[in-house]
């Protein structure tokens, strides 16, 4: 468990950083309609 937990910060970071983009994409999208 140790080691997953130094490492699921970094993986985190990574997906939060492309669920954000993605999600303002969605979010334009659905402005637009």
């Amino acid at each position: 468990w140790g080691r997953i937990e130094v490492t699921e910060p970094a993986e985190f970071s990574v997906k939060e950083e492309n669920n954000l983009s993605l999600v303002e994409y969605e979010l334009v999208n659905v402005q637009e309609d």
